[in-house]
Parts: structure tokens; C-alpha cells; sequence
């Protein structure tokens, strides 16, 4: 049900300067289709997911609550126009497939100021696990400003404790 390459979920330059991301058209590791991730165009579409665990060793099970995305700063910076129209043109689909739920479903921009709630779903304790997919869609009238930009952004959950355990 995941993505069994280690690493970013968005590959790019920046992630591997080599140059060989794992599902670059040149790496025999491809999907089928193929994607060649950190040259970005309008219209791409990635899927990749996420393993939520819950290690606690004292059987407290959670539930996750919110949803936000952070700016790295080794990425284009709020008020540059590059980054405000990537913002905009970059649609984030999260989805809790185990109950047909969605997540979070809106551009990039809405998940930038601060934790968003979300449907709540469950990660129970002593190994519990959740797998969620993030599909990112770069919109087709994203414009030529974008080109040749870096974009870093990390994806944060925020969990708490289930109120039924003691």
C-alpha cells in the first residue's frame, strides 16, 4: 500500500543532486507510465504515500486531527511571485483510503497557515499503523514563472491521544 522507495515523497534536484531519483524515466525503478519528478510541468500528477505509526509503548491509541505544510527555507520564500503563483497552482489531494475518507483536498495555500482540522482517523497504539496518500497536481495553467524554481515544502500531522484510554 506505500511507496517502498526511502526519501522525499516529491522528488527534486535539490533531494538528489545526482540527479537519479527514484522514479526518473532514465531509472529502471520507474512506475509504469513513468515520472520524471523534479522537472515539474502544468498537468503533472503524483501519487505517493505515507505510514503513520503509533510506537507508544503504554497501548494509548490516537487519532489524527490536523493537517498543515511548512516552507523549508532552502526553498523560494512567501511574497515571491514565483512561490505565490506555485501556491496557488499546486493542488494537494490527501486521502485516508482504509475509510474512504479525504483528508484535504485544496491548493497548497490552504495548508500553509497553520494546522487545518481534518476528518480524524484512528492510529492505535503497540505498532498501529495508517497509510494515507498525498497526490499533488500541478494545475495546467500554471505559468512560465514557475520554471526553473525550487520549491521545498514539508507535510505535518499533528495526533492526540484517543479520550477512551485511561
Amino acid at each position: 500500500m506505500g511507496d517502498s522507495i526511502p526519501g522525499p515523497m516529491f522528488y527534486s534536484s535539490t533531494s538528489d543532486p545526482t540527479g537519479k531519483f527514484p522514479y526518473d524515466k532514465s531509472n529502471p525503478l520507474q512506475p509504469p507510465g513513468g515520472e520524471s519528478i523534479g522537472g515539474w510541468a502544468p498537468g503533472d500528477v503524483v501519487v505517493r504515500a505515507m505510514n503513520v505509526y503509533n510506537n507508544a509503548s503504554n497501548a494509548i491509541d490516537a487519532k489524527v486531527t490536523k493537517v498543515k505544510s511548512t516552507v523549508n527555507a532552502a526553498g523560494l520564500q512567501p511574497g515571491d511571485p514565483a512561490f505565490e503563483h506555485f501556491i496557488d497552482h499546486m493542488k494537494i489531494k490527501i486521502q485516508y483510503p482504509a475509510q474512504n475518507k479525504i483528508i484535504y483536498d485544496g491548493s497548497l495555500r490552504g495548508l500553509l497557515n497553520g494546522y487545518v482540522n481534518i476528518p480524524a482517523f484512528a492510529v492505535y497504539a503497540n505498532g498501529g499503523a495508517a497509510n494515507i496518500t498525498f497526490t499533488a497536481h500541478l494545475d495546467l495553467d500554471a505559468g512560465n514563472i514557475i520554471q526553473g524554481k525550487t520549491f521545498v515544502f514539508n507535510f505535518d500531522l499533528f495526533a492526540e491521544q484517543l479520550k477512551n484510554n485511561p
